[in-house]
């Protein structure tokens, strides 16, 4: 079993398919996504829905995630307030294609939003006898409580 972290995926789905294949991935395997399926690509519908319906792939947070989350949650899909606030940036795109499955098939787009919505900021993993802190950005503190959401999704300044 072989374990692997990769990030930035950014809707490029089919790089992301060629990757796995590139490395072999197995069902037996472990893959950890940190953040930012999203945006900038032409298919991030595809990515999110490939790594939440593999058993062997888990993803956390990541900035355009949190973006694209509080673009639904405060103004919905009905309106054109998110589409006027969005314009120009990455998540319009993941927007506009998450909007459009919502018209034609509200509970899979719910699915997605849910899935998003559980996210953690990051995860606590061991391999080989050794601990791994994976996070999208960065922290600030040692104690993981001390940090904010910002500091996990959009740290760049020195960071531990």
């Amino acid at each position: 079993m072989a374990t692997y972290v990769m990030s930035d995926i950014h809707g490029e789905f089919d790089q992301f398919i060629h990757m796995l294949h590139l490395i072999s991935f197995k069902e037996m395997d472990q893959l950890y996504v940190l953040g930012d399926m999203i945006d900038r690509g032409p298919k991030s519908i595809e990515t999110i829905t490939y790594i939440k319906n593999a058993q062997n792939i888990e993803a956390i947070m990541g900035n355009h995630e949190d973006m694209l989350l509080d673009a639904v949650t405060s103004y919905g899909f009905t309106g054109s307030t998110a589409t006027r606030i969005l314009q120009g940036t990455d998540t319009h795109k993941t927007y506009k294609s998450l909007r459009k499955l919502w018209y034609k098939n509200r509970g899979e787009a719910m699915g997605l939003f849910s899935y998003l919505k559980k996210l953690s900021l990051y995860k606590e993993v061991e391999v080989n006898e050794k601990k791994y802190l994976l996070v999208h950005g960065g922290i600030k503190y040692g104690e993981l409580e001390k940090n904010e959401k910002e500091d996990f999704l959009w740290i760049r300044e020195e960071f531990l």
